[in-house]
């Protein structure tokens, strides 16, 4: 997916050109120009409930991984809680933050921007609590761990692809960064074949 991304650019986050299209036109033809509504502006499209709904989703992922490492860490896996809280701890305050300034940008009254961040503070330890007490019921106890650290890893995954990776493209050289790719594919596979037979 990341060579198709680089190689093909269909993920595009640079408005540059359309900006600089806009700004050629006439004064007869921005005035045509502002009757389509200004569609190619990324302001225009991304409204705060868009945004509020997917780092809810987001969020919602980020409980599950923490209670899944809540129950590791009662199996004796302390470690990786804490590095699961310390990274769900240190870009919430940023999604948050994304949140109330596209609310607040959009013209959202304090009230509802106030509604909103507390939504999205509790979603996380909400989820994190209900899976860990809940979870345990429903699925036997020596699959839970592994099933849902995977569902974690894999929604992170698909962030990842979807959306920090195509930020890859803008770099000048690709060949280097693809070989390099494709080595760490490599080496995962190899180190796959390495490990013993449970």
């Amino acid at each position: 997916m990341l060579l198709l991304l680089r190689w093909f650019h269909f993920h595009q986050h640079d408005f540059a050109s359309a900006a600089a299209d806009c700004d050629l036109a006439s004064a007869d033809e921005h005035h045509h120009a502002h009757a389509h509504d200004h569609a190619h502006l990324p302001e225009q499209a991304l409204g705060a409930m868009g945004l509020f709904a997917g780092l809810c989703v987001h969020t919602v992922v980020d409980g599950i991984a923490l209670g899944a490492v809540l129950i590791g860490s009662a199996q004796g896996a302390s470690l990786a809680g804490v590095g699961v809280f310390l990274a769900i701890l240190l870009h919430k305050p940023l999604d948050a933050l994304s949140i109330e300034t596209v609310m607040g940008a959009r013209g959202w009254s304090s009230t509802s921007r106030w509604t909103a961040g507390t939504v999205f503070a509790l979603l996380c330890p909400l989820t994190a609590a209900a899976f860990y007490l809940g979870a345990s019921a429903l699925v036997p106890h020596d699959g839970l761990l592994p099933a849902s650290l995977g569902f974690a890893a894999g929604a992170f995954i698909c962030i990842a692809l979807g959306d920090l990776l195509p930020e890859v493209q803008f770099q000048p050289r690709p060949a280097p960064t693809d070989a390099t790719l494709l080595l760490g594919v490599g080496v995962a596979f190899a180190l796959g074949w390495l490990e013993p037979a449970h």
